[in-house]
């Protein structure tokens, strides 16, 4: 950039405009969040072709038959939608917050350190101790 700056006429537009593209991607891939989802995007073509049923073959994501379990007081099958939920959604904040209070009504202490270790691994945050309202 510094020889671009240096350089008078429209020769150095290429290098400028290089030299700024490339600042502004060393600036997003930055974020570890962000060089995950761009990581992400570029392998996708490349893993449908060694994985091509990889996307099929997870549920597709619903609340509907856990949050009914645990309206209906079956509180073991709805542990079993919300764990269900997590091991093919890893990333649902909510099913872990609506799992930990699940666990904390049973009074299962085990289950609650399992899943909280669990999103403090994933969200990198504390876990819930309260339950919070699900939509």
């Amino acid at each position: 950039m510094v020889s671009a700056l240096k350089m008078s006429g429209f020769g150095a537009a290429p290098l400028l405009l290089f030299s700024i593209a490339a600042f502004m991607m060393m600036v997003i891939l930055v974020a570890p969040e962000t060089v995950l989802r761009v990581a992400e995007w570029c392998s996708r073509p490349f893993t449908n072709l060694i994985f091509p049923n990889d996307r099929l073959s997870k549920p597709p994501l619903s609340y509907v038959l856990a949050r009914e379990y645990t309206k209906r007081s079956r509180l073991e099958d709805a542990v079993e939608q919300y764990a269900q939920i997590i091991h093919f959604y890893p990333a649902e904040k909510d099913a872990y917050v609506e799992l930990l209070a699940l666990a904390q009504t049973l009074g299962d202490d085990e289950l609650h350190e399992k899943y909280a270790g669990l999103f403090r691994k994933r969200f990198h945050q504390e876990a819930p101790t309260q339950p919070q309202a699900s939509n």
